[in-house]
């Protein structure tokens, strides 16, 4: 099975000009769902990712974590997060 993996994604707002900082597709789809239009749960984030990449690449399936390091809640920890996996519901990416 093909994985996409990008960990440690962090959004700042800086562009670049070289080509090979405008080539992460990935990223910058997720990019444009974190900052874009406010989720009340990061769980809603998190499908809203999954459902972007499974419509745009051909993978079988991928696999989402949101991490909150800043959540607001009483007590002490280092993140909250939430993972999702999901799979391609396309019929041309079945197996042999």
């Amino acid at each position: 099975m093909d994985k996409i993996i990008v960990e440690g994604m962090e959004f700042y707002g800086y562009h670049g000009t070289l080509p090979e900082e405008q080539s992460a597709r990935v990223f910058e789809i997720t990019q444009s769902i974190v900052c874009g239009r406010p989720h009340r749960l990061i769980e809603s984030v998190a499908e809203a990712i999954a459902a972007s990449l499974l419509e745009r690449y051909p993978v079988t399936g991928v696999t989402v974590r949101v991490k909150k390091p800043q959540a607001p809640v009483k007590g002490q920890f280092a993140w909250m997060a939430v993972e999702i996996s999901r799979t391609n519901p396309r019929k041309d990416l079945a197996g042999p």
